[in-house]
């Protein structure tokens, strides 16, 4: 059984109460009892000044650490490696929630012209949220197929032949934000389910950059450039994983 605190914020109205497992519970999470559309632990962050009334106050900055890690790319000798001027790659946009998915997108083509791959070079294509993406990627590289069938299967993934027309790979960019139903997790789940199962059957790399967060201050957080800017490090993840 858990243990429950009644927390009133006169910022929060509508959200009555979080439920905590015990301290020492080392599968310990937070629970949301209410409905609010505020993020749980970004709300746990901000208690967390109020001493003693939350268990396990270590969770916090475990959290926090968590939260600002970052991916360590070692690129230099990936891309020595890498025909950088032949490599085509597709940025696939969701509709939904447009201005966090454009902003990574951007900062995902500024990054890799930045590193070498030309403009023209990269596309761009639209869906309208990230459930079709999986399908939208299937598309793209069935008429990779088609326009390049004259070519041998194991011609097709050669990046230093500048006759190829299809696309090396594909980063995808939506933001998929939490509700009040499970059309979330359908959606969260189910698109993450496709896109690998169309990158396995291809046998080329999809970069999911599909944000799954709480709040638009969580997606502002993580698509803005000017904070995490995480259209720049799926850029660098799909040069990474293309150097394999």
């Amino acid at each position: 059984m858990g243990t429950a605190w009644r927390v009133y914020l006169g910022h929060v109205p509508e959200l009555q109460f979080l439920r905590f497992r015990r301290p020492h519970d080392p599968h310990a999470r937070l629970v949301h009892c209410g409905h609010s559309s505020s993020s749980v632990l970004n709300l746990f962050v901000r208690l967390h000044a109020l001493k003693g009334m939350l268990p396990n106050s270590n969770f916090c900055a475990r959290m926090h650490h968590m939260r600002h890690s970052r991916p360590e790319f070692k690129l230099e000798e990936i891309l020595e490696n890498l025909y950088l001027e032949n490599i085509r790659i597709a940025l696939l946009i969701a509709n939904w929630n447009l201005s966090y998915n454009q902003e990574m997108a951007d900062s995902a083509k500024e990054t890799l012209i930045k590193f070498g791959i030309r403009a023209e070079n990269i596309d761009s294509y639209y869906t309208p949220g990230a459930f079709e993406m999986p399908y939208a990627c299937q598309k793209l590289f069935e008429k990779d197929l088609e326009e390049d069938e004259d070519l041998e299967d194991d011609e097709i993934l050669e990046i230093d032949d500048d006759s190829f027309t299809g696309y090396h790979a594909v980063i995808c960019f939506a933001t998929i934000i939490r509700g009040e139903t499970y059309h979330f997790e359908i959606v969260a789940n189910e698109s993450a389910r496709g896109i690998m199962d169309v990158m396995l059957d291809y046998s080329k790399p999809i970069i999911n950059g599909v944000l799954t967060v709480n709040t638009e201050e969580q997606a502002l957080a993580r698509a803005s450039v000017a904070q995490d800017d995480k259209g720049k490090e799926l850029a660098l993840s799909c040069l990474q994983v293309l150097g394999l």
